[in-house]
């Protein structure tokens, strides 16, 4: 139990790294990521996924997102998000793949 709640402490942690420049309850954050809510502080689900798919590597974010989540990672309401224009080709050419 102990370990779930560090894990999970861990993860928040992560998510708010990319989150600085709004202002919300981190606490949350592994919600908005696991689709529980919707927005969060005026960050909704797919900022949220832009912001990592820029800040992060594929392998890390592998390991965070749920992979009955990979499809909306990359749809292209998260990938339209993106900049510059060959990040996001990048994750286009990976969606293809998958």
């Amino acid at each position: 139990m102990e370990q779930t709640n560090h894990s999970q402490q861990k993860l928040q942690d992560f998510l708010a790294q990319f989150c600085w420049d709004i202002e919300l309850d981190e606490s949350l954050l592994p919600d908005l990521l696991d689709g529980n809510i919707e927005t969060l502080g005026g960050l909704d689900r797919a900022n949220l996924f832009a912001k990592l798919l820029t800040g992060t590597d594929w392998y890390t974010l592998l390991k965070i997102i749920p992979d009955k989540d990979l499809n909306y990672l990359l749809s292209d309401n998260v990938l339209n998000r993106l900049f510059p224009k060959e990040l996001k080709e990048l994750y286009l050419y990976a969606r293809r793949l998958l």
